[in-house]
């Protein structure tokens, strides 16, 4: 389990497609069969 704020994943996409790293990190998102992002809180 991650409890990481859907701003900070962002930012992380963000710099990841600057490094030219954007597939990798997208790969994250794959792997899991149930992916919650919940920002109501």
């Amino acid at each position: 389990m991650s409890d990481i704020p859907a701003y900070a994943r962002a930012a992380g996409l963000a710099k990841a497609h600057a490094e030219g790293r954007l597939d990798e990190r997208l790969g994250f998102f794959a792997k899991p069969k149930l992916l919650i992002v919940d920002e109501l809180g």
